[in-house]
């Protein structure tokens, strides 16, 4: 078999680049929009198109089980090894800390395990059936927003809320207004799910950064039965909020 030419190998691999691109969440950032969505330690909870995990590990300390998505090898692997670390470091400093409380007899501190499981799999091809109640929050590509959305709310087990990273000229068509134009999506989006845009995310919280508006968009799941209204209706927590980021001049 010949080899392939060198200036062929590097356009098909600006090709899987660009097929794989996204805008990555800053690790800071990933925790601080994560906290908006005020999951307890009960949920279970989905990333899709994982990356290197920024988001991935804000989930796994708040939620009960995190399942990330990542469909390519190469990063799948960097998250792997990222999580190990990141789960390592984090029982080193609870033991630290627990040499202080003892030695001033204020007893111990139990650093809580991290479960989660990495999925390498195309989303497309996942099967959300496998999964028990969940909810969803990614920074997907925005490429292939319309298709995920499309197949979470179809499936036959679909999310009870999805707090989703998208461009906001797409969310705007996903609301149930008048103001802005409502897509097909939208329409069958609004008739299962309450949707809002919660807020406006800059452009310096994603490496690269994006050369559109970008939103955290929120679908919440109405509910249909009296088993999802009780399980939906559970009291949250209050946390302290935080401030939007302003809007990108």
């Amino acid at each position: 078999m010949g080899s392939t030419p060198a200036g062929c190998t590097k356009i098909l691999y600006l090709m899987r680049k660009h097929e794989l691109d996204q805008n990555f969440l800053k690790p800071y950032d990933a925790m601080r929009f994560v906290d908006r969505a005020h999951f307890s330690r009960d949920d279970v909870l989905l990333d899709i198109g994982a990356g290197e995990g920024a988001i991935t590990h804000a989930l796994t300390l708040r939620g009960k089980m995190t399942y990330a998505i990542e469909k390519d090898h190469e990063t799948a692997e960097k998250l792997r090894a990222r999580m190990i670390d990141l789960e390592q470091k984090n029982h080193a400093a609870a033991a630290h800390i627990n040499e202080y409380m003892i030695r001033h007899r204020m007893g111990t501190l139990t650093a809580r395990d991290w479960n989660y499981e990495i999925i390498e799999q195309d989303f497309l091809d996942f099967d959300l059936t496998s999964l028990p109640y969940y909810k969803v929050f990614a920074n997907p590509p925005f490429s292939l927003s319309s298709e995920i959305i499309h197949k979470l709310i179809s499936s036959d087990n679909p999310p009870d809320a999805m707090y989703l990273i998208l461009q906001k000229q797409f969310a705007l068509k996903l609301l149930n207004t008048d103001r802005h134009y409502t897509s097909q999506l939208g329409e069958e989006l609004i008739s299962k799910y309450k949707t809002r845009i919660d807020c406006d995310i800059s452009k310096n919280s994603f490496t690269p950064p994006p050369a559109v508006p970008i939103v955290l968009f929120v679908a919440e799941k109405i509910p249909q039965t009296p088993e999802e209204l009780a399980r939906l209706s559970k009291p949250k927590k209050s946390k302290k909020k935080h401030k939007p980021n302003k809007p990108q001049a």
